[in-house]
């Protein structure tokens, strides 16, 4: 399984008027496009359906990544000769990882992993990933405290703007034994 660090894909939550899977896959190309400002052409585009509604609607997560970058990890690990490679967003591992430990989440909860000079926040609910984002973290600069304060809040309120009744119940820090005096 590779695992892609989430600050080399663009991510994104939609709202499309689709529910049966033959249209979603239809559809979620044509929404991306509207929001990218560059062409698809050239990326994998993935996805997750999270939730449905009455109203013929489905919650979706977009994934995009560069497809030279999937490719070079492919040819890469191909010379491995494994029966099967995978390719997942970190994202989702940090989930699966949670979940391993504790079980699945109940409430929705927000999983804050910190290393040496990224962090990435995750929101998850049932077993879904909600929300995803990175971002740098120099924790040799004097400040290092305020921009991770700064950055988990805009974080949140990302998170909150794209989908607003749902709440974090919980929020989970984690990173590497050299980072523990961050908690």
């Amino acid at each position: 399984i590779i695992s892609l660090p989430r600050n080399r894909a663009t991510c994104k939550n939609l709202k499309i008027p689709a529910q049966e899977p033959a249209e979603i896959e239809k559809i979620v190309p044509l929404q991306v496009a509207r929001f990218l400002p560059f062409s698809t052409n050239g990326f994998i585009i993935g996805y997750e359906v999270n939730a449905t509604d009455k109203d013929g609607y489905s919650s979706v997560n977009v994934v995009i990544v560069d497809k030279d970058l999937v490719e070079g990890y492919h040819k890469i690990f191909r010379e491995l000769k494994p029966a099967k490679i995978s390719v997942i967003l970190n994202s989702y591992g940090l989930i699966n990882a949670y979940n391993y430990l504790n079980g699945p989440a109940d409430n929705t909860v927000m999983l804050i992993d910190i290393d040496t000079n990224q962090v990435e926040v995750v929101v998850s609910a049932k077993e879904k990933l909600l929300f995803s984002r990175s971002f740098k973290l120099n924790l040799k600069d004097d400040n290092w405290q305020e921009t991770l304060a700064s950055e988990i809040k805009t974080s949140r309120d990302f998170y909150i703007k794209e989908i607003p009744d749902n709440i974090p119940a919980k929020v989970i820090l984690s990173g590497s034994k050299e980072n523990s005096r961050i908690f």
